[in-house]
């Protein structure tokens, strides 16, 4: 299974030294069995910390992450399997 995770910026860090380049939604992909598990990865990979705990809204996970340079909005879903993915 696969989650699409949605990365949204809540703040930035005033310290950041590359302003000139904006900050806005970035989108990834994560293998994984489960919301819990693509989350653990994500947070591990992008060395950010958990604040507070994840939300789930249907198929949707939703947690906050702080890194040095923002606080981000995680908005994780579960990818459709086409055919041939689901064969295996």
């Amino acid at each position: 299974m696969r989650f699409e995770i949605e990365k949204t910026p809540l703040s930035e860090n005033s310290a950041r030294t590359d302003v000139a380049k904006p900050v806005g939604v970035e989108f990834f992909e994560v293998p994984a069995e489960s919301a819990e598990a693509a989350l653990k990865s994500f947070i591990s990979r992008d060395r950010t910390q958990l604040l507070g705990e994840q939300m789930t809204l249907g198929e949707e996970t939703l947690a906050t992450i702080r890194r040095d340079d923002g606080t981000f909005l995680l908005r994780l879903s579960p990818l459709q399997e086409t055919a041939a993915e689901s064969r295996g």
